[in-house]
């Protein structure tokens, strides 16, 4: 056991000991005394993969208030300047950029733990891991929505739109969405190895999570990928993607015609949500190859619901994947009211039973 201890050490977690004191006064049911078997091997936020509920902690009973918008707004700043400045290019092309993809690693993962939820790694190969952090529904917990972001980088690029600008949404829903009583469980995944060489492999982050939820059970109801989401151009510079009028909008929702309905029911939350960002919906063949390397492909391929929000970066923005791709770019006002429309997005997805405190 002192093993298995030193490896999550090793890891940044952080053993929470003494919390189940007294947790056996009452005759428990066969579920209960499994799970409990399972937290005698492992950390109570790293539950077992056997564990028949792996749905992280149940939700909090005090209920935090929520935070003005500027604090999101600077929280989302330090995140995305400690992804792209501090850390810097990460990915497993060289040893430098190799030991940076693991500090990022650590980073999202002590991330998650200040937002207070529950937060475990899944390893995706001998170098990466995805970081998954879990919100427990309250109704249905055996449903999930996942909201994932790669939080890799193209070579010689720092990342900050792509993808910190996703991964610093990701982090926002982390402090905002524990203060809604959601009915389904809300699992939000840093993806690893989603950048060549991997992209568009059966090696990819987004492709190994899912296998994993197959293996564990719980079904995924939805899927939302933030990809790219901190770069506003009024109009694309190349032509003739200049031509087009839905391109013109702040972010896509972007997905294959056979989610025509979920995109249009994500546009509705996102336009009601009033955060004064535009959104229009672009839909493409289910087989569109620039569309099949990106992370929602991995779930839509196997029939979950899935779709993309992006600024559409490629199209947009002369720093896409270039090492100019830095901090100063990114509009963090725009960056913040995204996060407010996608946490109603969200919360939408997931049912809800009341209006946050």
């Amino acid at each position: 056991m002192k093993a298995v201890e030193h490896e999550h050490e090793t890891h940044g977690r952080r053993e929470h000991e003494g919390r189940r004191a007294g947790e056996h006064e009452r005759p428990l049911g066969l579920d209960e005394t499994v799970d409990a078997a399972g937290r005698d091997s492992f950390p109570a936020s790293d539950p077992p993969c056997w564990s028949p509920t792996h749905l992280g902690a149940p939700a909090p009973a005090a209920r935090r208030e929520p935070e003005m918008f500027h604090d999101v707004v600077q929280r989302m700043r330090d995140d995305v300047r400690l992804l792209s400045e501090a850390i810097g290019e990460r990915n497993d092309r060289s040893t430098t950029a190799l030991r940076a993809l693991a500090r990022a690693a650590d980073a999202i993962e002590d991330r998650f733990r200040d937002a207070g939820v529950p937060v475990r790694r899944r390893r995706v190969d001998e170098a990466a891991w995805n970081v998954e952090a879990v919100i427990r529904g309250e109704r249905i917990p055996e449903e999930s929505v996942v909201v994932g972001a790669h939080y890799d980088t193209a070579r010689g690029s720092p990342g900050a739109d792509d993808n910190a600008s996703g991964v610093a949404v990701l982090l926002a829903l982390a402090h905002a969405l524990p203060a809604w009583r959601l009915h389904r469980t809300v699992r939000l995944v840093a993806f690893a190895a989603e950048e060549a060489p991997h992209t568009g492999t059966a090696e990819t982050g987004s492709r190994r999570y899912l296998e994993d939820l197959r293996r564990e059970g719980p079904r995924v109801t939805a899927m939302v990928n933030v990809e790219a989401v901190g770069v506003y151009v009024p109009e694309p510079r190349r032509w003739p993607f200049r031509l087009v009028r839905l391109l013109r909008s702040d972010l896509a929702i972007v997905g294959d015609r056979g989610t025509r309905w979920l995109l249009e029911r994500a546009k509705r939350t996102f336009d009601s949500a009033e955060a004064d960002v535009e959104s229009a919906i672009v839909t493409h063949p289910f087989f569109f190859t620039p569309l099949r390397v990106q992370s929602h492909h991995a779930f839509a391929r196997e029939g979950v619901p899935a779709f993309m929000v992006t600024d559409t970066g490629p199209l947009r923005s002369l720093d896409y994947h270039r090492a100019t791709d830095t901090a100063d770019r990114l509009d963090y006002d725009r960056l913040g009211r995204t996060s407010l429309a996608l946490e109603r997005v969200v919360v939408d997805l997931a049912g809800c039973a009341r209006e946050p405190l």
